[in-house]
This record gives C-alpha cells, structure tokens and sequence, in this order.
C-alpha cells in the first residue's frame, strides 16, 4: 500500500561530500512531510576492512571517532529540522542499511550515488546499488553536485 505521505526517511551519510547532497534532498523531504529524519554512518566492519581493524580498543575509538564527525555533520547538515534520530552502526554498510530500514519502518531512503571509496565510484556506487535492489521501500538516489 503506497502511503500518501513518508512519515519515516533515511538518510546513511558516509561522511564525505557524496552525503550532502543527499542530505539536502532528505531534509527538504521531512520539511514537505513532517517526518522524522533517521540520519545514520555506518562504520565498516566487513572482511575486507576487519584486518585492519584487529581489537576491541580500536573499534571502539573508530565508533568513538564516527560518533563525533557525525555530531559535527549533523550541526552543519540538519539545521532547523524537527524530529531527527542519529545512529552510528558498525557492519557491513548495505547489510546494516537493510536491517536498519527493516527495524526503524523506515517508508523512504535518500542516498548519494557513491561512496568515498574509489572502487564505489564505479557505476552508482556498490552500497546504494546493493540497497535499491534489495530495499523494501523506495530508494531516492542523488547524484553529486557536478
């Protein structure tokens, strides 16, 4: 059933210049709605970053570190919005993304196209792919300022 308006937004910022504008987007959309924005980064976990991430004392200070460049994204992001709920999580990004969605109810998810990393730029970027596919509500993508 299609709601007539979103109650619920997700926007996952991976905290480079790919997020603002997808934060933009989020926010005039909560502001049209009245919805509560559900902000979230999430700290990378997979096998191909656990190597280099050995030790409980380390993860707590890269989810320590997240924690505080997300509060200084917020401040700058978000200003003079309602409702908004913050959360670091820490996995794989599109598995936790998914479970996020899945948990929260979320009714629509903004996203850049692409991530930091290079091998995402490739394409629209393998974490928002894997979620547009794999989401069970819609998924606005936003394009980077050109």
């Amino acid at each position: 059933m299609i709601k007539d308006r979103f109650e619920r937004i997700l926007v996952p910022v991976d905290l480079a210049d790919g997020s603002e504008k997808a934060a933009e987007y989020a926010s005039m959309l909560a502001k049209i709605h009245g919805a509560k924005l559900h902000v979230i980064h999430v700290v990378d976990l997979s096998d191909d970053v656990i190597p280099f991430v050995s030790g409980l004392e380390l993860e707590q200070k890269l989810l320590k570190k997240s924690g505080e460049d997300l509060a200084k994204y917020a401040e700058s992001s978000f200003k003079g919005l309602g409702e908004i709920e913050f959360d670091i999580l820490k996995g794989v990004p599109y598995r936790a993304i998914l479970s996020y969605i899945n948990e929260k109810g979320i009714d629509v998810v903004v996203m850049g196209s692409y991530g930091k990393g290079s091998v995402d730029r490739f394409l629209i970027g393998s974490t928002t792919e894997r979620v547009m596919r794999k989401s069970p509500c819609p998924v606005l993508v936003v394009p980077p300022e050109r």
